[in-house]
């Protein structure tokens, strides 16, 4: 038999006598005997007691054991209480099967045998004692779970920050990036508009300007369709499909005005897609009251709407912190009305004509990725940690041109488009700096950065990858195109003559190449080890 810990058993019997008796036999330490004489006696102490193990007479006044077991089995918090009947009479099958109906787990006939009354009550304590073993180990098997999902609530809610404080440092790096590609072009605008202004009495002078001015607005046009696909799509996997960044999770669309009518090219795209909650209302005020009913992830708003602008219902909709993203769909938008839009906060503007579900899948993955944790302005005080600009050749440094170069790489996965990146090693840049010094060497830098960045598209990318290295990446390119283009900047640079303090020079460099075809897997790292491995003889 096994150590019990203090345990609980209720006799119940109207003679005092045979409780008594039972109480003798069945008397142990760590045992507590409870003894009721009826059975409301018996119901009253089960109120109070946890009981172990029930042995119960049948013949009993007012109330008998049959009907004290049924009410003991109907109350939830001691139906599970074993009861043994004990009886002198009725010993026939019938009655010992009312017994066991009642709900009895055993049946003893008087006179009871010692013995066997004893290894029968101490079978059901060892039982009680294991199931109370049981339920300790599961309540702390239960807490223990409890508390592993609270630390790994806190852990997925630790890394959730740190995956966004990174994003959004990379997303601050690219934004920087961005606004210096504008700053030439933008100068070169303002120049031409000044210099119109100076030469206004001069009509024949008039073209040259405007077609500078047209070329700068093509420029600024390609850096915002640049700014417009900005994001970063980086995921961390959990068990299971869960991730940071999840295209499975539903989201919440709200379409406002007509482009949310049936038939709609907006509407045939989204129907196309899984997992969107969408809901469609006519006009600013069906907006509103929408809004007040549910929160959404992104809008769709038809430009125009019946009773008012596209712009201003997604302005004055809420207060800027907690504003939705919305994306303004038109028949017909020029680049100065996309530029206006996106400047008051739209994600996208889309003509209708282009619509496709594979447009509005990459849309709605942007949106997911444009969600910006509170800490922006923390971000921003630290977005000096890494510089994105080269001092000396006004290129991207190594640490953002890689970041960028995991975004390019990813996008044409997606695209479905090539990349090839050039290596471009200056092999005597440390000769020129011993013979002609320090400063010559930084002007050779500051020229050959100023070539790249001239030749160089504006979906291109050229960094000073370490100190006499340049990396220049080509977007949508194939296979046949890379070596011409290649030797275009190699011979750019070769047959130059750079001068410094009246002596003349050149430079010999070596190339390296490492392309991703269009459609083939492959990474950034991939990419800059091919390119490392490929370098070719030195070119004169």
């Amino acid at each position: 038999m096994m150590n019990h810990a203090t345990q609980q058993i209720l006799l119940v019997d109207d003679l005092e006598e045979n409780l008594l008796a039972l109480k003798h036999v069945l008397a142990r330490p760590h045992l507590t005997i409870l003894t009721a004489t009826s059975g409301n006696e018996a119901l009253g102490l089960l109120l109070d007691h946890p009981v172990a193990l029930i042995l119960m007479d049948v013949q009993m006044p007012e109330m008998d054991g049959f009907e004290t077991a049924e009410l003991i089995r109907g109350n939830p918090d001691t139906c599970r209480i074993p009861i043994i009947f004990v009886t002198a009479i009725n010993t026939d099958t019938q009655h010992i099967f009312k017994g066991y109906d009642a709900g009895a787990v055993d049946y003893l006939s008087k006179p009871l045998d010692p013995e066997t009354l004893v290894r029968k009550v101490n079978v059901f304590l060892e039982l009680h004692q294991y199931q109370q073993s049981l339920l300790a180990t599961t309540r702390e098997l239960t807490e223990t779970v409890e508390t592993l999902k609270e630390a790994n609530s806190q852990i997925q809610v630790h890394q959730k920050k740190k995956l966004r404080d990174e994003r959004l440092k990379v997303l601050l790096q690219m934004a920087g990036a961005m606004a210096h590609e504008l700053s030439q072009p933008l100068m070169a605008l303002q120049g031409n508009i000044q210099l119109m202004n100076i030469h206004k009495e001069s009509p024949d002078k008039l073209p040259v300007y405007m077609e500078r001015i047209d070329e700068s607005g093509r420029r600024i046009a390609g850096i915002i369709r640049k700014i417009q696909t900005l994001h970063v799509d980086d995921t961390r996997e959990y068990p299971g499909e869960g991730s940071i960044i999840d295209l499975d999770q539903t989201i919440r669309i709200l379409v406002v005005g007509r482009d949310g009518r049936e038939g709609s090219p907006l509407i045939q795209a989204l129907n196309t897609l899984d997992r969107l909650d969408i809901a469609c209302v006519e006009d600013t005020q069906g907006a509103k009251e929408a809004l007040e009913k549910n929160s959404r992830d992104l809008l769709f708003i038809s430009r125009p709407l019946p009773d008012g602008l596209a712009e201003d219902l997604a302005r004055n909709l809420t207060p800027p912190a907690n504003r939705p993203l919305f994306v303004i769909i038109t028949d017909v938008a020029d680049e100065l009305t996309v530029s206006r839009l996106i400047r008051q906060g739209a994600l996208e503007v889309l003509e209708r004509p282009r619509i496709t579900p594979d447009l509005i899948r990459t849309l709605l993955h942007r949106a997911l990725d444009t969600v910006v944790s509170g800490s922006t302005l923390a971000a921003m005080d630290r977005a000096d940690e890494a510089s994105l600009r080269d001092p000396c050749t006004g290129l991207y440094t190594r640490h953002c041109f890689e970041n960028l170069l995991h975004r390019e790489v990813k996008r044409a996965h997606r695209m479905g488009q090539g990349l090839a990146l050039l290596l471009l090693h200056l092999t005597n840049f440390e000769e020129v700096v011993t013979t002609y010094g320090t400063e010559a060497g930084d002007m050779v830098m500051g020229s050959v950065g100023g070539l790249l960045a001239d030749m160089t598209r504006s979906d291109d990318l050229a960094a000073r990858f370490d100190n006499a290295t340049f990396a220049v990446l080509l977007s949508g390119i194939t296979d046949p195109e890379v070596p011409r283009i290649s030797h275009r900047f190699t011979d750019a640079i070769t047959q130059r003559d750079f001068v410094f303090n009246a002596f003349r020079f050149n430079l010999s460099l070596t190339a390296g190449i490492g392309m991703l075809p269009p459609g083939m897997p492959g990474t950034a790292e991939g990419l800059i080890r091919q390119a490392q491995g490929s370098f070719c003889e030195t070119v004169h």
